[in-house]
């Protein structure tokens, strides 16, 4: 019956802005004039026992000072741009807190609603609500609060269908709030005042810390919304959280504002939790897409995703950040994750040097889980400096970069950097790809922090595209750099990662690792790494230790630069890999190392077609070290034969005991001794002397060097070891010819 009523109330003529009300049994009613007085007369009728409700025809209601709304309440109009109501009125003279369009007070009050009553089941629906801002410009006083929708202390609040717009201050603003629901809503012109510090479209605040025992500052749901020029006079976000939980946040668009979603801690220890952004585009950003920070100590915020939204920066007013996690000094992050989204258009107004991707937690509290999947991020202005994600701060556990793709950075692309004192550990990578980069494409080196520490790093199937377009650097670097003032970077381990330049490029190394003054380097793996176009594919500098290379195909090639090494390694190094149809280690350049190296895998190929004499050249104090094994090869291509060693070089029995293969030949080791032999043939026709070659054992071939003085026409020399140790050399006069001259013989004894 209601129904019929109502539907042939708004099929007659009926005048602007009427508006009928009842309460639960009671039969419609209206009120005459609609005036802002007698609408607040009608809204006093609400009580906790019988819902109130109103219903606004097509036109507007001018208000000079807000109506206040009470628990229990619906309010709801013919819809959006149909019925409307204005704010008219507005000076500074007017009481403390009422500047809104609507306000949520206490029953048969109208000042804001506090904590002895909670306002319960108040919808607004099918209306639209107008503050009316380019109206009060010259408006200076804050304290009446002039927001176009305020609501403290509620529960079960609905907002239905609701077009807010021409707002001084925020859109809508809840405070100490819970179980609201913002459904279908459009807000438009937001923040159009430059007095005021709070300039959102949504803002879901619980500054009093209520959440913990009443469940206040929890549970809110935004769908299908639509907000457009969030104005640029102070910080303007769309959305803005403080202290609150259980946050969901799906199917919009936000057209012009400084920051998407803002969430931030401060003015009590709550604990901002559990929030779910997802299937929303944001276009002409100024600031970040999502900024999570805190100011109190002690505080966590957990459980944060960005899922399936794409963002881009305003052509030319965008500044630097577009994600940003920064908690500050004694609180952090539990579980943050960006996943399926897209990120561009970033940096436009070149006024940050900011990276686009800011991840840096502060101070003692650990921070943990931070997870970006399916995500690309492409930079705007390449003349700029911005890196493109980092991390750096302090105490984070728990890195997952994967199918992260970025592109058009002016900076380092991925850049992990812990703080002075401060450790950043178990971080894995996968599927990684830097492209067009200004600087280095990869960059996992303490570069500057006293004591820091980098630790337990993976990374596969990586790539790098025309890294370090504007410097000298290296498609990926991994160490502590020489400024880091003890820092340590270790346990590292790298695979299938493909560096490549085209045009443009200028890498001087597919990866290096450095090990700087004062830092430490260690336990850094390689395998299966590619370059395709670079210089050199590894250098190594300073003096790492526990480095080891394990590709099938290393393929350093292109002895051009200012290297002009294919491979330069300046501290000890590793090499490992295995027997292939192709080159194991193809070398065409020279291969040059400052400190210990060692070639140690079984059928290892080792092929050096440069042809200078110094195919591998260690200088003074250094090991070089060969092991080949099994079906192995050690061959060269060049005429001057296979390498040669500075004769400064430190002896190295190790070295000899490893072996080596000729023509199909093992030969395990080589022993030589010499002595001074005198034979007398005078009355003999043979005679036998000795030389101690230690080692020499039963069987052993031997070598026997002769002195040019000591050679006799008819006079034949042989050796063989006789025993342990021990080389027999025999003369024997076949036609009495005379003596041998007295002279120094050597004897040279092979192991196989």
């Amino acid at each position: 019956m209601l129904l019929v009523l109502l539907g042939s109330l708004f099929n007659s003529a009926i005048q602007p802005c009427s508006v009928w009300y009842w309460r639960d049994g009671d039969i419609v009613s209206s009120r005459k004039p609609t005036t802002r007085a007698n609408v607040q007369t009608i809204l006093d009728l609400a009580s906790p026992t019988r819902r109130l409700n109103l219903l606004f025809g097509p036109g507007i209601l001018e208000t000079d000072s807000c109506l206040w709304v009470h628990g229990n309440t619906s309010m709801r109009g013919a819809g959006k741009q149909i019925s409307e109501i204005k704010r008219t009125r507005m000076s500074d003279a007017d009481p403390v807190n009422s500047g809104p369009v609507i306000g949520i007070a206490n029953y048969g009050e109208h000042d804001p609603a506090d904590s002895t009553q909670i306002m319960a089941d108040i919808t607004i629906a099918d209306i639209t609500l107008n503050g009316n801002a380019s109206a009060f410009q010259a408006i200076t006083n804050s304290a009446p609060r002039q927001d176009v929708l305020w609501a403290r202390y509620v529960s079960a609040f609905d907002l239905e269908n609701v077009l807010v717009k021409q707002s001084m201050r925020s859109g809508v603003f809840f405070d100490q709030a819970k179980d609201v629901s913002i459904r279908g809503c459009d807000f438009d012109s937001i923040g159009n005042w430059t007095v005021s510090a709070t300039q959102n479209a949504i803002d879901f605040y619980n500054y009093e810390n209520r959440a913990s025992s009443e469940g206040h500052g929890k549970g809110l749901i935004v769908d299908d919304f639509r907000i457009t020029n969030v104005l640029d006079f102070v910080p303007s976000e769309a959305f803005s959280f403080t202290n609150v939980s259980d946050v969901v946040v799906s199917n919009g668009f936000v057209d012009g504002c400084d920051r998407v979603f803002e969430i931030q801690g401060g003015g009590n220890t709550a604990v901002d939790s559990n929030f779910v952004f997802s299937n929303v585009i944001g276009v002409n950003l100024r600031e970040e897409a999502l900024s999570i920070g805190s100011s109190v100590s002690g505080r966590k915020l957990v459980n944060i995703l960005l899922n399936n939204s794409h963002f881009s920066g305003h052509p030319y007013l965008h500044s630097g950040r577009i994600f940003s996690v920064l908690p500050s000094a004694g609180s952090a992050f539990e579980r943050v994750a960006v996943s399926g989204c897209t990120f561009k258009g970033i940096n436009t107004e070149n006024n940050e040097a900011e990276p686009y991707f800011d991840i840096t937690p502060s101070g003692s509290l650990e921070s943990s889980d931070l997870r970006i999947s399916g995500t690309s991020i492409t930079g705007g202005n390449m003349a700029a400096s911005n890196d493109g994600l980092k991390i750096r701060g302090s105490n984070l556990r728990g890195v997952v970069l994967h199918d992260v793709k970025l592109r058009d950075i002016p900076g380092v692309a991925v850049n992990i950097d812990p703080s002075t004192n401060q450790v950043v550990r178990d971080v894995a990578m996968t599927l990684v790809s830097a492209e067009n980069v200004g600087n280095i494409a990869f960059s996992l080196v303490n570069n500057s922090s006293s004591n820091g520490v980098l630790r337990h790093v993976s990374m596969a199937y990586c790539t790098s595209i025309d890294a370090c377009r504007t410097t000298g650097a290296d498609a990926l670097r991994v160490g502590a750099s020489s400024a880091a003032g003890g820092g340590v970077v270790a346990d590292v381990f790298i695979a299938e990662f493909r560096a490549r330049k085209t045009s443009g490029a200028n890498p001087t190394s597919a990866i290096r690792v450095e090990d700087g003054a004062g830092g430490e380097t260690d336990s850094i793996a390689f395998q299966e790494n590619f370059a395709d176009g670079i210089t050199n594919r590894y250098t190594v500098n300073g003096s790492p230790t526990n480095v080891t290379f394990n590709d099938t195909r290393y393929r350093i090639t292109g002895a051009i630069g200012a290297f002009s090494d294919s491979l330069r390694a300046e501290g000890p190094a590793i090499f490992q890999g295995k027997a292939v149809a192709d080159d194991s280690l193809r070398s065409n350049g020279p291969f040059r190392t400052a400190a210990n190296i060692t070639i140690d895998p079984p059928g290892f190929k080792v092929i050096y077609t440069n042809t200078s004499a110094n195919y591998a050249e260690v200088p003074s104090g250094s090991t070089f070290r060969v092991n080949v094994v099994g079906t192995g090869e050690i061959t060269s291509t060049a005429a001057a034969g296979f390498f040669s060693l500075k004769k400064t070089v430190t002896t190295d029995s190790t070295r000899t005991d490893k072996g080596i293969y000729i023509g199909g030949q093992f030969i395990s080791k080589v022993v030589s001794a010499t002595a001074a032999l005198d034979f007398d043939l005078t009355a003999v026709t043979c005679q036998d002397l000795t030389i101690t070659v230690n080692g020499a054992a039963d069987g052993d071939p031997v070598f026997l060097a002769v002195p040019n003085a000591s050679i006799v026409a008819d006079v034949a020399f042989t050796a063989w070891v006789s025993a342990a140790n021990t080389v027999t050399v025999r003369a024997c006069d076949q036609a009495l010819a005379g003596n041998p001259a007295s002279g120094t013989f050597r004897a040279t004894v092979f192991k196989h």
